[in-house]
């Protein structure tokens, strides 16, 4: 995987756990990922999944196992595929709490009368007045 990836995917991994997470353990990761620390950040991710009962989207945990290979015969692979294996997978596509959020702010076409046009170009006009007399 290259940095540029690991940097996208780390941030993915990092949005579905940081509601999650204390304020204090949101500002210890997101300074690792901002000093390019990726490697830890994702080790300790791993351990925060595999420690709490938040599932981790289905979509991630491809990438994870592929993360893991990378590390294939080094001393770190079993204690990464170890603390990978007690993750808690979920088994259909999640959204994260942003798109969730963009989904219920979508813009609704609406159509206004003469009135509330003619109110709404009067409330512009005394707000403007009113910005001039300050």
């Amino acid at each position: 995987m290259n940095r540029a990836r690991e940097l996208s995917f780390v941030w993915a991994l990092a949005d579905w756990a940081v509601e999650y997470m204390t304020p204090d353990a949101r500002v210890r990761l997101c300074t690792k990922i901002g000093a390019g620390e990726q490697d830890s950040a994702i080790a300790d991710l791993l351990a925060f999944y595999s420690n709490s009962q938040v599932e981790l989207p289905y979509e991630l945990a491809a990438p994870i196992r592929a993360w893991i290979q990378g590390y294939a015969g080094t001393v770190r692979e079993p204690d990464l595929t170890r603390l990978y294996d007690r993750i808690r997978v979920s088994i259909k596509t999640q959204t994260t709490p942003e798109e969730s959020a963009v989904k219920a702010r979508r813009p609704v076409a609406r159509r206004y009368d003469r009135s509330t046009r003619a109110a709404s170009k009067w409330l512009a006009s005394t707000a403007y007045a009113i910005d001039l007399a300050y």
